[in-house]
This record gives structure tokens, C-alpha cells and sequence, in this order.
């Protein structure tokens, strides 16, 4: 049930406004590995953005549900999952159902993206640290 996602989200546009939306609301964003993104993503999304969520994805005129059920069920944890199913069981709005798939899927691929961001920053301070150390016992 593997797919390819690369295409579906405006990846530039969500991190840079979830960097812009720290910034203006004056929170810090700690890129180190066991910081906790969770609540500051929910912020961003439920607070600020849920109207214009669209310009997260690459074609939201093509974008449907299944796609993005799909995507959580295959990227998110189970949890996440099954905090859909319990909205799908217990609502009957169909838009209060479309805005949790919507903000789950924002979510979890923003949260992707920031750990992978922590991930790329120790890597290159390790690289770089260790450049370092090869360079002073280089040195006499």
C-alpha cells in the first residue's frame, strides 16, 4: 500500500510559515532532538490556519480524502489513526470529519519535516565537529 508523496505537500510554504508563525508569536524553536514540536504545531494549525490549508498542498483542486487518509495511515502512528477513526465513528458533519483528516495530515507532515530538520542540523554539527578534531590533530 506504499505511495509516493513527494508531490502532495507545498513543503517550502508550510515550514516557512510555521518559522514565520514562532517568530511573530515569539516562541522559540529548539532544533534539537528531543524537543517537543506537538503543541506548537497544533497552534498553528487550529488556530491560525485551518481556513488556508489549501496552500499546504501542491494541487488542492486534486486533493481528496482518500489520499490523505491514505498518507496518515501509512506516515502517522497508530494513535493518530485512531484518533480519525474515532471522529469518523462519532461525527456526522462531514466537515468536522474533512477538518481532522485536513489537520492530521498537515500535522504530521510538519512534524516529519521539523524532526528531519533536527535530524540534518546534528548531522552537519557532528560532521563539522568532527572536521574539526581531524583538523586539530592535524596540526602539530
Amino acid at each position: 500500500m506504499s505511495s509516493n508523496y513527494d508531490d502532495l505537500f507545498n513543503e517550502v510554504k508550510l515550514l516557512n510559515d510555521f518559522e514565520e508563525f514562532m517568530k511573530q508569536e515569539e516562541l522559540e524553536i529548539y532544533y534539537e532532538r528531543d524537543f517537543i514540536f506537538d503543541k506548537y504545531i497544533e497552534y498553528f494549525i487550529s488556530n491560525h490556519y485551518w481556513n488556508d490549508l489549501n496552500k499546504y498542498f501542491m494541487n488542492p483542486e486534486n486533493l481528496n480524502d482518500i489520499t490523505l487518509i491514505r498518507y496518515i495511515m501509512e506516515t502517522a502512528e497508530y494513535t493518530v489513526w485512531d484518533e480519525i477513526e474515532k471522529k469518523m465513528s462519532s461525527e456526522t458533519i462531514i466537515l468536522f470529519i474533512r477538518e481532522k483528516i485536513y489537520n492530521t495530515a498537515i500535522f504530521t507532515k510538519l512534524n516529519d519535516m521539523l524532526i528531519n530538520k533536527v535530524d540534518d542540523i546534528l548531522t552537519a554539527k557532528c560532521y563539522e565537529n568532527w572536521n574539526l578534531l581531524f583538523l586539530q590533530l592535524l596540526l602539530p
